[in-house]
């Protein structure tokens, strides 16, 4: 996350789901999207996951040249990204679904629902998974040589 108040409570999350040896191998830090991450941020990434992240249409961008550089040095890793279009943030899904293919060569849309809601009677698709492998070769470009992203803050 790039928002501070956020956490701690990922970090409760952590813990709470995780054996002690498994939280051992986790840190939760911010990370600003748009930033190049910096040495903190470990090495190579297999899978990234990111759940309602989607909700304005000026972080689109950044979010997603961040998810591009994290995942441009491991050709099999990719990243699942989710939002529920019941929040209705409408511009900003509109942004992503408007750019996301500029990033990645590889870009998967499933609609999956709420399961709750069948059991409320209603059937509408709400919960949107995005499946984004290898990075494209415009991305590349703009992550290794566009002034416009910055270095991580220290």
């Amino acid at each position: 996350t790039d928002i501070e108040p956020l956490l701690e409570p990922c970090r409760a999350t952590v813990a709470a789901n995780l054996t002690a040896a498994e939280r051992d191998s986790i840190e939760v830090c911010a990370f600003y999207w748009g930033t190049r991450p910096g040495p903190e941020m470990g090495g190579r990434y297999q899978v990234l996951v990111s759940a309602d992240t989607v909700y304005d249409p000026v972080l689109v961008e950044p979010l997603l040249e961040s998810l591009g550089w994290l995942l441009s040095d491991a050709p099999a890793a990719f990243a699942l990204v989710t939002y529920d279009r019941a929040i209705g943030r409408e511009s900003a899904y509109q942004a992503w679904e408007g750019l996301v293919s500029s990033f990645f060569e590889s870009v998967e849309e499933v609609a999956v629902g709420d399961p709750r809601r069948l059991f409320q009677g209603e059937d509408r698709d709400e919960v949107t998974v995005w499946i984004l492998r290898s990075p494209s070769r415009k991305s590349h470009d703009r992550l290794c040589g566009n002034a416009a992203l910055i270095d991580q803050p220290m």
